[in-house]
């Protein structure tokens, strides 16, 4: 939520709700060496320049904003940031202009709808202000302070009644969210002790007792969905959709904006990509600004093998979304150019999303690099995989593979044997692999003893390099 009187981004500007996006997509992945130093740049600079501020060296920490903006000029979320610590600094006239260059990417930010309404009303411009507040609810629901806000404005502007009106909402809301507070933590304590049982029969007492809260079914919801019952997710909120009017400006909680993208989620889970296209589409046509929706969207949509429209929605979040979300698109991206064989794109968003210290990335560039013939840069990746994580068969294997590429069958053979060693009795194709070194090294014994016993073996711990 945002705080109005000195700004604070707090969960609500980038949150996905209780349900996750896309598992098959959930990896972070690599970057490419020729942008590793400016992105590594990038990610130091961000975190110094908050602490600064916080230390009170505010030009300092202004300096290295704009230093950042002005190298990745498609960076919103960074002018957001900015425009956050300018307002908190009282220099307006350049907090509205990041905000106004924000708005003008992408209307739906919530963030720099927000910002832009706090500049306003302190700069004196009620009017504009409440326009923003108006976007704003339209795009994300009822918002405490930005309901007390609008009281004061239409206060300022002789409104009274409008402002009393106002003031009503705020100490209802305020009401509102502490009882679903204090219900939702103590749920969520019961499912975290393994009393589940205990906190749907909770909640079904409060059902019956409020049958028009849609919050209830919400977090009946979340618990279903944390046990992997995608089909009671559904009716839950197939049953919350039917009792309450369901539009932006009149949800009173920001996790019930996530209604028809988690319910999406339970469809896509079962298999009914159709009923689960329409859900996203009913979703984004309501909060047409959430770009995480735009991802798991696009993932349904190769699913249903449309990969040029998901890559559409992709190059929207590119656009849009703030760095996760980005991260998330461009993981997509790399993954569905692989499927369509254009490499040299593959690898291109796979280095725009990255994280050196992860596994699967360096493992994806190198699955990427082995497709290419460029085995060593192959090993160098898996190599640094290794590092943070020694013992992954389906690593060792694809490094086995690649040494054996470059002619290294020693390395080759220690690899794979380890692979076996680690899972030796799901390790089909590690043997396989192992069987091929062995021939060319003339050890057709143990060559023909691992082919017959991966022939044995129904499992397997790795993925095909």
């Amino acid at each position: 939520m945002e705080k109005m009187g000195r700004i604070y981004t707090i969960g609500g500007f980038a949150q996905r709700g209780t349900f996750a996006l896309l598992a098959s997509f959930a990896f972070v992945l690599g970057l490419p060496s020729e942008i590793q130093a400016d992105q590594v740049e990038k990610a130091i600079l961000l975190p110094k320049a908050k602490a600064l501020g916080k230390e009170g060296y505010a030009s300092t920490a202004i300096a290295i904003y704009r230093k950042v903006i002005a190298a990745y000029p498609d960076d919103l979320e960074t002018r957001n940031d900015l425009a956050v610590f300018l307002i908190n600094e009282k220099r307006y006239k350049e907090a509205l202009e990041l905000a106004n260059q924000v708005l003008a990417v992408n209307p739906n930010d919530r963030l720099a709808r927000s910002c832009r309404a706090t500049i306003y009303e302190r700069t004196g411009e009620p009017q504009k202000a409440l326009a923003d507040l108006e976007a704003y609810r339209k795009l994300r629901g009822l918002n405490v302070e930005h309901v007390i806000m609008t009281a004061r404005l239409n206060q300022k502007l002789g409104r009274k009644e409008s402002a009393r009106k106002s003031l009503a909402l705020a100490e209802r809301l305020k009401r509102h969210y502490e009882k679903h507070r204090a219900v939702r933590e103590e749920v969520e304590k019961l499912t975290r002790t393994g009393r589940s049982k205990q906190a749907l029969a909770r909640l079904d007492a409060l059902m019956r007792a409020d049958k028009k809260d849609p919050y209830y079914y919400y977090l009946k919801a979340s618990i279903y969905n944390g046990h992997n019952q995608p089909e009671r997710v559904i009716h839950l909120l197939t049953q919350l959709l039917e009792q309450c009017s369901y539009k932006p400006e009149n949800i009173e909680d920001d996790q019930l904006c996530e209604v028809y993208q988690a319910r999406g989620t339970a469809y896509a889970e079962l298999g009914q990509n159709a009923r689960a296209l329409a859900d996203l589409d009913e979703h984004l046509r309501l909060f047409p600004g959430d770009a995480g929706a735009y991802v798991f969207r696009a993932g349904v949509l190769n699913t249903l093998k449309q990969p040029q429209k998901a890559l559409k929605d992709l190059k929207t979040v590119e656009r849009i979304g703030h760095r996760y979300d980005r991260r998330d698109a461009y993981a997509m991206m790399s993954a569905i150019y692989t499927r369509l064989g254009q490499v040299d794109k593959a690898l291109y968003y796979l280095g725009k999303g990255f994280d050196e210290g992860d596994t699967a990335s360096l493992h994806r560039r190198a699955s990427l690099y082995g497709k290419r013939g460029e085995w060593q840069k192959a090993i160098a990746d898996l190599t640094r995989s290794l590092v943070v994580k020694p013992k992954v068969p389906s690593i060792l294997v694809d490094r086995g593979i690649a040494y054996t590429k470059v002619g290294k069958l020693d390395l080759a053979l220690k690899d794979l044997s380890a692979a076996v060693d680690l899972d030796p009795g799901r390790s089909k194709r590690a043997r396989r692999e192992r069987a091929r070194v062995y021939d060319l090294l003339g050890k057709n014994d143990l060559a023909r003893q691992d082919r017959e016993t991966a022939a044995r073996q129904t499992g397997d711990n790795t993925t095909d390099f």
